[in-house]
């Protein structure tokens, strides 16, 4: 059986102590790192690429991964399920349920990538047609962009399934090394495409082919380090009942994500044109940093929990969820305030004076509301690593409602920035998950 939390944070001279502080060390380094990584190179990338694409060309880009993220609510969590029960078979000692787990999830996973692909592929030409306003000649670039996106997300589906095992295993510096791996590969082959005239088409195949790449790196990853594993589809009726129990409100709670992640993009593509998208897409990679980096280095915290829970210790699960919730709120106030002083001369130097003046109201308000929503990365790996799925779902889709609502009455109003504050909308509402983890610590 593993440590319990208070052991991992208080017997520094054991041997078994060390190695798992280690190895968490290690998985909160390579999280920041992966999450430092992926904004720099599109920070660097983006000036560039706006210039050799042109507003609308980049907004068709960002309107086409968008599209792809909403199809992307058919995966039905499975993706977290595994991380959960994976976890929970490795704290039991389990290797024949962690086989399981994974092999069913791998068989529905990839049956469900390919109606994602189906569906993406058969809407692309009526959303360009008829919801988004696209000029008739970027018709022809915007459903093949589309097309590719929804080819990416499929391939990253069955993909997910690997990552999702190493993370139950706590080996989030590996799957950091593959995802570093693979954005920086993203990112450079875009440059050099732009670089050469090549248009968004060729930039998104080019996407399609590192996400394979990617893929089958996971596949070797995972075949290393579980002796039993076996891509072979199972329709084990335990180990599916299991992730698609977790997996339903996961999805749930997935969904309440895209809504509040993709919704505003659709919506000013919709009523504002790909230019106005492009402006707001590019200062909310700023923004959200606020959020993500922080999300990223306690995202170890879910398979943590969730393993050390088998020991029934809760006063050094307290402890962790204390040590861990003032780590958050420094960290998320180190990102947001220097982006509150100075946010409109950041832009300037990144993108110009006329891009700052145009976003950084926008800035601002988004850096309110990701740091917000960053103090309660603690709370939702908490309840997760307790199987509290179905809770976190409700107060998250509520906040994306919420969230949706907000953005469809301002944006008409305020524009760009409307969006921004119905992002607002979201935090207040996810606060019950503190009241919910004081009842469970």
């Amino acid at each position: 059986m593993p440590l319990s939390a208070v052991s991992f944070f208080k017997n520094l001279g054991g041997r078994q102590r060390s190695e798992r502080f280690q190895r968490g060390m290690r998985n909160v380094s390579f999280s920041i790192v992966e999450y430092i990584v992926t904004p720099l190179l599109y920070i660097f990338s983006t000036p560039f690429l706006v210039h050799q694409l042109g507003l609308n060309q980049y907004g068709i880009w960002t309107l086409a991964n968008s599209v792809a993220g909403f199809v992307g609510v058919l995966n039905f969590g499975l993706s977290e399920a595994t991380v959960k029960y994976v976890s929970l078979y490795r704290g039991r000692e389990d290797e024949e349920g962690v086989v399981r787990c994974i092999r069913s999830t791998l068989t529905m996973y990839i049956v469900l990538s390919l109606i994602m692909v189906i569906v993406g592929c058969a809407l692309a030409p009526f959303l360009v047609h008829r919801i988004f306003k696209i000029s008739p000649q970027d018709f022809t670039v915007s459903i093949q962009a589309i097309q590719l996106a929804s080819i990416g997300l499929g391939l990253r589906t069955v993909g997910s399934v690997f990552l999702a095992a190493m993370r139950g295993f706590e080996r989030y510096d590996l799957t950091s090394k593959i995802n570093i791996g693979s954005i920086t590969l993203m990112v450079t082959s875009s440059v050099i495409l732009a670089a050469l005239g090549y248009g968004v088409t060729t930039i998104m195949l080019s996407t399609v082919i590192v996400v394979g790449l990617t893929l089958m790196a996971s596949i070797i990853a995972v075949r290393r380090f579980i002796s039993k594993f076996s891509m072979w589809p199972t329709f084990n009726r335990t180990a599916l009942r299991e992730v698609l129990n977790f997996g339903f409100f996961s999805w749930i709670q997935g969904l309440a994500a895209t809504i509040f992640s993709q919704a505003d993009r659709l919506i000013i593509g919709s009523l504002l044109g790909t230019s106005a998208l492009s402006y707001y897409s590019i200062t909310l990679q700023v923004a959200q940093q606020t959020h993500g980096l922080v999300g990223s280095a306690l995202a170890f915290l879910f398979p943590m929990i969730s393993s050390e829970r088998e020991t029934r210790n809760r006063v050094g699960l307290r402890n962790l969820y204390k040590k861990a919730l003032l780590f958050s709120f420094i960290f998320a106030a180190i990102i947001a305030i220097p982006l509150l002083v100075g946010g409109k001369f950041l832009l300037t130097i990144w993108m110009g004076a006329d891009f700052a003046a145009n976003t950084y109201v926008l800035l601002y308000i988004l850096v309110i509301a990701y740091f917000l929503l960053a103090l309660n990365v603690v709370p939702h790996y908490t309840l997760l690593g307790f199987g509290e799925a179905k809770f976190v779902s409700l107060t998250n889709i509520t906040g994306g409602l919420a969230s949706l609502a907000g953005m469809a009455l301002f944006i008409p109003v305020f524009g760009m920035n409307g969006a921004a504050i119905g992002r607002l909308l979201y935090a207040p509402i996810v606060t019950f998950n503190f009241l919910r983890i004081r009842g469970k610590l």
